[in-house]
């Protein structure tokens, strides 16, 4: 039988993945390889942490540690949604260009 993860273990190893997403943007290949990688752990651990935070009131530090997490989130969503619009224009501009 597999260990439950514990909640401490589940959020650093979020912010560990989220933190090796943010320093690899530029890189669209492992950017992607470390989001699957982040999106293994919520799959296989998500439902083990929601009961165990419904089991017991999560400390201070532990809801700061979550809060954390969801603004790294945020800030590689943005940066995300900023490369997307960056591309974006950029390809309009080259089809604008090649149609003149």
């Amino acid at each position: 039988m597999q260990k439950r993860i514990t909640i401490e273990e589940f959020l650093n190893t979020c912010s560990d993945l989220l933190s090796r997403a943010e320093s690899v943007v530029k890189d669209p290949n492992k950017l992607r390889s470390n989001l699957q990688d982040l999106d293994n752990l919520l799959n296989k651990h998500w439902s083990d942490i929601i009961e165990q935070l419904g089991d017991t009131e999560p400390s201070g530090q532990t809801r700061d540690n979550i809060q954390k997490i969801f603004n790294k989130i945020m800030e590689l969503e943005l940066i995300s949604k900023t490369t997307l619009s960056l591309f974006d224009e950029m390809k309009e501009f080259m089809q604008r260009s090649t149609n003149r």
